[in-house]
């Protein structure tokens, strides 16, 4: 049976041994062939961005606080939040014409059937 800081330290040695020959083998292909690494997009600054994380932050209060109810059940509260995909669907669709709609359909018909599982189970 390894000690397991010991075993960790290892490991972790290796990866550190092991990570520079990854980062020296893929630098030759950046310099010879330049136009396969694209440059990341510019950062365009929008109200929406602190907008979002404080209904973020409204949402997790309001989770954690119906979490604390001591009578609450935790697969209803689980169901309403999965919930919230269908909303974020439906508005990208509509407002933000998003495309592969039929593809994230399929995805979202599954998360329902699991809502609807979880919520047939718990009753």
């Amino acid at each position: 049976m390894p000690f397991y800081p010991y075993f960790f330290l290892s490991t972790l040695t290796a990866a550190a041994v092991v990570f520079p020959f990854v980062i020296g083998s893929t630098a030759p292909e950046y310099f010879q062939h330049p136009e396969i690494f694209v440059p990341p997009p510019v950062f365009q600054w929008r109200w929406s961005i602190p907008l979002i994380a404080v209904f973020l932050l409204f949402a997790d209060y309001m989770y954690f606080y119906a979490l604390s109810i001591p009578d609450s059940m935790i697969s209803i509260i689980s169901v309403l939040r999965r919930g919230g995909v269908l909303v974020a669907f439906t508005l990208g669709a509509v407002l933000f014409k998003e495309k592969n709609i039929k593809r994230k359909g399929i995805y979202l018909l599954g998360i329902l059937i699991g809502i609807l599982i979880i919520s047939f189970g718990s009753k």
